[in-house]
C-alpha cells in the first residue's frame, strides 16, 4: 500500500518508504495521511507547523516499523492529532 495524502483537498498517492526530515514544514493545507506499509522511518519535524493537519492513518502491523510508529504515536500527541493502525 503507497502513502497517500490531502492537501489542498487534492489526493496525492506516492510510494515512499521514508518520511523525510521536514517533509509537510508547516503545510497548512496538508489534512490527512495514510502511511503506506513500506515506510520504516519517519525524519524529523515531518509534520511541524501542520496544524490542519487532524487524521494520521498507518494500517501496516508489521514489527519493524514497530518503533516508527512509536515515535509517529508521539508526534501525534504532541499536535493532538487522531491516528490509527
Amino acid at each position: 500500500m503507497a502513502t497517500t495524502y490531502i492537501k489542498n483537498g487534492q489526493t496525492t498517492t506516492v510510494n515512499l518508504t521514508t518520511i523525510n526530515d521536514d517533509w509537510q514544514l508547516n503545510e497548512t493545507d496538508f489534512t490527512s495521511l495514510t502511511i503506506g506499509d513500506n515506510v520504516t522511518s519517519i525524519g524529523n519535524n515531518a509534520f511541524k507547523g501542520c496544524t490542519n493537519l487532524n487524521s494520521v492513518t498507518w494500517p501496516g502491523k508489521t514489527t519493524s516499523n514497530l518503533v516508527t510508529k512509536l515515535r509517529l504515536r508521539q508526534i501525534c500527541r504532541h499536535f493532538s492529532i487522531f491516528c490509527s493502525w
